[in-house]
């Protein structure tokens, strides 16, 4: 509290004390972190034994009795041992008792009570003056608390703005979750930290597990958001502050923890994470705590926002042959990566290709690709995949099929290309294609293998006079087809 704050609540229980001739003053408030007591807070006293760090159950004693009942009291012939007062550890032999209750707008905050050790001291005249002193406390600790929570969010806002500016130079996911772990908690006191992100790869969120004793990232995995109160956090895009903890908050998690707030991270309205604090104390929190955390949880989602877009912007390739509009072909690689069943994968390559590009200019020459891409497109229909490789090459997968229906369907596809001309500008030209295929699971399963194969069966069909289709992996032979295999 406040240096000034203390002065005036000081001065105030002297004055009490000095205004009733007390032989004890003292001011006792509700406890902010456990509101069913009271608290000494200030007192003046010609005793050595009144206990400093007395916390009286609201209820209990004469001063409990005034704070559950709400309403003054005065013992002016008090017969009891002291004790019985819960302030002192020794009886004084007190003969005097009153107490009155303070209120803030309405609401409880504490009381106020004098005692003497003489009889019948205490009069209505001094009970009305302990009551107006009441008053007076209570305006002086309202405008002291305004004055520490704005003291304290001030201090607050310095925070997030440190950590604002901190967030802002990280440049990956582990440096943002351990300078989250380093800085937050001169924010909001905790012991435990979870952070959970949106993962780019598959779309699920995924849990951090940062220990503010620990280094860094302790662990990696999905988080359901069902049954965990973190994921409750994500579902319902919605912050939360339990003060005592019934159910646990991540999965995994043995520990015992007393109270949670967590907040989700949103970005332009969607839930890109969620951070979590945790205290091993019930009831560790308070409004203005969540409030904070819902500010920090807004930093750390434009934060890792900017890390996935920073990460996507180095990284992503482009997934789409920006000519024909076929997928690349190390998309098709992994899409078809390990194939268990039957399958082929055939490489069309495109003879006297450059004669087109001569006759009809690059442009012509893209065109001219477009219209293949659909012949083949069209040919092959739902039972494959084509992709462009390089310049005039292209990848067909057939997953699903043996080599004497690849055969069949590679067939009809180079028939598509060399039965009709293509045209460009009133000029037309004529296409050979030849085509080299690898059989799952005869020459692997590996798309990098398969396409490996795939290369040697179509440069093989190019320097074979009549060839127009090889497939890797079976003796020299040729068919009615014009179907080759080669070693």
């Amino acid at each position: 509290m406040p240096q000034t704050y203390n002065l005036e609540i000081h001065s105030l229980v002297r004055l009490a004390g000095n205004v009733t001739d007390a032989f004890t003053a003292a001011l006792f408030l509700v406890d902010a972190q456990k509101p069913g007591q009271l608290v000494l807070s200030a007192f003046q006293s010609l005793s050595n034994n009144v206990i400093k760090a007395a916390a009286i159950p609201i209820g209990h004693g004469l001063v409990g009795w005034v704070a559950k009942h709400e309403r003054p009291t005065i013992a002016k012939n008090f017969r009891h041992d002291t004790t019985t007062l819960q302030f002192y550890s020794k009886d004084e032999d007190i003969k005097s008792f009153a107490a009155t209750p303070i209120f803030d707008q309405g609401r409880l905050i504490g009381v106020l009570s004098v005692d003497s050790k003489k009889q019948y001291v205490f009069t209505d005249k001094q009970a009305k003056i302990l009551a107006e002193l009441g008053e007076t406390f209570a305006r002086v600790i309202s405008t002291g608390k305004k004055c520490i929570h704005l003291d304290k969010q001030a201090a607050d806002m310095d925070v997030l703005s440190e950590i604002a500016e901190m967030a802002s130079r990280c440049e990956s996911v582990s440096e943002l979750t351990k300078m989250a772990r380093l800085h937050s908690q001169s924010l909001i006191a905790h012991d435990y930290m979870v952070l959970a992100v949106r993962s780019s790869s598959d779309n699920e969120f995924h849990l951090l597990m940062v220990s503010d004793q620990g280094g860094g990232i302790l662990e990696d995995k999905p988080l359901p958001l069902t049954h965990y109160r973190l994921g409750w956090v994500i579902h319902q895009a919605r912050a939360i502050y339990i003060p005592s903890l019934d159910a646990p908050v991540i999965p995994g998690d043995k520990k015992k923890w007393g109270s949670f707030i967590g907040a989700p991270m949103l970005t332009n309205n969607v839930v890109g994470g969620a951070i979590g604090l945790l205290s091993r104390r019930k009831e560790a929190y308070r409004q203005s705590d969540l409030k904070s955390l819902n500010i920090l949880a807004a930093i750390f989602a434009s934060a890792f926002h900017s890390v996935s877009l920073r990460k996507k912007s180095v990284n992503i390739k482009p997934l789409l042959d920006p000519v024909t509009g076929t997928i690349t072909y190390r998309e098709l690689l992994k899409k078809f990566d390990g194939m268990e069943r039957n399958g082929a994968m055939a490489i069309i390559d495109l003879k006297s290709f450059t004669l087109v590009n001569e006759e009809f200019g690059l442009d012509g020459g893209d065109v001219v690709l477009i219209e293949l891409a659909r012949r083949i497109k069209n040919t092959i229909g739902d039972k494959g995949e084509l992709s462009r490789f390089y310049g005039d090459r292209f990848i067909v997968v057939l997953p699903g099929l043996t080599r004497r229906q690849a055969g069949s369907m590679l067939k009809d596809v180079a028939d598509s290309i060399d039965s009709a001309p293509f045209h460009y500008m009133g000029v037309d030209a004529h296409i050979t294609p030849v085509i080299g295929a690898a059989i799952c699971p005869e020459n692997g399963h590996r798309a990098e293998r398969l396409l490996f194969k795939a290369q040697r069966a179509v440069d093989s069909a190019r320097n074979t006079p009549g060839a127009r289709i090889m497939f890797c992996g079976d003796p020299d032979q040729t068919d009615p087809l014009h179907v080759k295999s080669v070693q």
